[in-house]
Parts: C-alpha cells; structure tokens; sequence
C-alpha cells in the first residue's frame, strides 16, 4: 500500500491492496477486543489518485464471517467515483457510486433474521463539494421483505431528505412482533433527522393494506385499507404532533399538541364508526377524547369514552358518557370519575375519586376508588375499593 497526503492534510492518492488469508485452511480471527470475530478471507482494493487520474475505484470482498452468532457467507462491495480539484481546498468534490451484497445471512437472533432474510443488497450514489454538505442523490436498500429508497443531505450528523419505505409482507415480522402479523406497508418520510441526539421533524405519509394482528376485534377495525399522514416531532421541549391522522372506513384517530415531563399541551381523538362490525351485542359510534396540559412535573387530564346513540346488549343508548378529570406526575394518576346517559329507559350515572400509583419498585400497582357511585335505573352500587399491588 502506498498513500500521499497533500500539506493541508486531503488525501490525493492511495493505492491499496490488502488480502486477509487464513494459515492451513483455519479462519483468521481479527483483532476485535474480548469479541471473537473471525473471517475466512477478505480482499480490499482500492486505486486513487487525485491528480494524476481522477478516478477512483474500490472493492472487498469478505467470506464466512461471524461474530457473537452472527453470521454471513459472504459480502460483496464495489465502488468508484471520481476526485476533482484536489489541489484547490475551496473547489474540491468528489462523485461516488456504490453497489453491494451481502449473502448467506443468519443471526443469533431467529425472529430478527426472519425478517431480515438471508441477503441484503445495497445501491447508491451521491456528491460532495467543499464547504456543502454530503449529497446522496439515491441510495436503496432491498431485504427479503423490505425495500427502503432515500434522497437527501447528510450534514454533520443531521440528515435530511425524503425516504421511502416498503414492507412487502408484514409476515416475516411476526416473531420480533411476538404475534401473528399479515399484510402490506408503505411509507413516505420527509423531514430531518439528529443521528446523534435522536431528534427529528418528519412529514409521514403512508397506507398499509389486508393488515391483521392476531386479534379478532382488532383485525376487523384493520382489515380495510389504513392511510396515514402527519408531522411528527422530537426535540428538547418533548414528542410533538401537527395534524397527525390514522383511520380507515371503520375508524379514525386524530393528534395534535405536544408532550414532555416538563411541559404538555396534547389532544387525541379516536372513533370507531360503528360498533356492529366489531360485536353482535353493540352498535352505534363510539368515540373517545385525552387530552393533556400542564407545566413542570404534575399535568391535567382528561379522558371521556362517549357514545351517544346506539345500543349495548339490545338496549337503546343515548347520550352515554364516562370520563376521567384529574393530574398525572411521575408517581400518580390522580382524579375524579364521573358518568352520565340513557340505557334503555333507565338513566346512568357513575361518581368517585381513583388514584393509581404508576411507579412501583416490584412492577405492582396499587390503586384506591373512593365514594364510587354507579346508578342504572334502579339499581345502585356504593363502594370503596383498594389495593396495595400484593394481590
């Protein structure tokens, strides 16, 4: 290998030729700390220079790789670009282009390497110039069940752009889901993205089809077309949505606001058309509203379930509400139950106080309902009720 720097440091030129065997047919093992990774063989080619050429090309080829039961057969790389004005710090730029594949994949972890598949194949393009940021003017990535395609800047470490994102068969999921999953996926992601801090504000927009999750009510609320769209948000002041919507035919749910420990002002509304395509025992809508508000650590909230025409078990139903109006902070939920409504003839009202505990070193929740007052028609039900999480 030979290699040439020019005085302010950019490298002009590199001619490299690297071969890793193993002696007498054992693998080699590299040098990776306490983590035994070993390979059969690898091959690295690379021919650069700047000044002379322009041109660059590059290649590895790597066989039998593992590490801590992880392993592929092997992995294929090429690429080659080309270097202009190197000598002129404020003019330089580079074109590159990629292609690679990476085969016989098997992970330690069976349900994560079902839904990877056994290849990986990889393409992509892109820029560079002094003083701007690294261009990529196509990169696609294509698994056995996912296709992902990204356009964008990367500059620093934040990324910006738009990516595509195909989930062919939602299938091959279902043991990192640790349910049975059916069904298709597309996404459209535009927006910037933090690589180091974990911030983003994307712009979604996607649909999913012939979805099912292994559950029976919730398979039918999904198993007609799903579309997607909204702003989603994370930053300092917390998780933020802007006209955030999912729904289909059978239902909707809607988002707006913002939420963190120190701060909330956030706004959710769900409905579900009608009943009937869920149960032979109700019809009719249902819709439920949460919002959250507040400053510091202690924030409102606010919950109400409402249907207000319809029927339960054959009983006509008007006007029937439920609601939850009090605080949550880090260790409890705290506030006041209250209900009202028409049953068949009968009218409903429920009253009481709940307080839940949300933090528990032995994960049990304790909980206390006082002055609880549940009325339909003439039947009354008057009770307190605690538990300390032990039973």
């Amino acid at each position: 290998a030979n290699a040439r720097l020019l005085s302010d440091g950019f490298l002009s030129a590199l001619n490299l030729d690297l071969s890793v065997l193993p002696d007498q047919g054992a693998k080699v093992r590299l040098p990776t700390g306490n983590v035994e990774t070993l390979i059969s063989a690898l091959q690295m080619q690379v021919s650069y220079d700047a000044e002379r050429q322009g041109g660059w090309t590059a290649s590895l080829i790597a066989n039998d790789f593992s590490r801590l039961g992880n392993e592929f057969s092997q992995a294929s790389i090429v690429a080659s670009g080309i270097v202009a004005n190197a000598t002129d710090a404020a003019q330089r730029s580079i074109e590159f282009a990629t292609k690679g594949v990476v085969g016989g994949i098997r992970l330690s972890d069976a349900d994560a390497g079902r839904a990877l598949g056994d290849s990986i194949e990889f393409l992509g393009d892109g820029s560079w110039r002094a003083n701007s940021a690294l261009k990529f003017d196509g990169f696609q990535l294509n698994a056995d069940a996912i296709q992902l395609a990204t356009t964008g800047v990367l500059s620093g470490l934040n990324y910006e752009g738009t990516t595509d994102l195909e989930i062919q068969r939602l299938a091959a999921f279902s043991g990192l889901a640790d349910r049975r999953l059916t069904g298709q996926a597309k996404l459209r992601v535009q927006g910037s993205t933090d690589l180091v801090f974990g911030g983003f504000e994307l712009l979604l927009d996607g649909t999913a089809s012939q979805i099912s999750i292994g559950d029976p009510i919730a398979d039918k609320l999904l198993d007609t077309q799903i579309g997607l769209s909204g702003t989603v948000s994370r930053n300092e002041e917390g998780l933020g949505f802007k006209k955030f919507h999912m729904g289909n035919t059978r239902f909707q749910t809607a988002i707006d606001g913002r939420y963190a420990t120190g701060i909330s002002d956030l706004r959710a509304v769900g409905e579900i058309f009608e009943l009937a395509a869920l149960s032979d025992q109700a019809a009719g809508p249902l819709q439920v509203t949460v919002s959250a508000t507040g400053t510091n650590e202690t924030h409102k909230v606010n919950t109400e379930i409402a249907m207000q025409r319809g029927s339960l078990r054959d009983r006509p139903v008007a006007g029937l509400s439920a609601s939850f109006d009090g605080t949550i902070d880090p260790d409890w939920l705290r506030g006041q139950l209250s209900g009202s409504g028409q049953l068949g003839t009968d009218p409903f009202s429920l009253a009481g106080n709940l307080a839940v505990k949300l933090q528990s070193a032995d994960a049990r929740t304790a909980f206390t309902i006082e002055k609880m007052r549940a009325v339909i028609g003439a039947s009354r039900l008057l009770a307190d009720l605690s538990s300390d999480g032990t039973q």
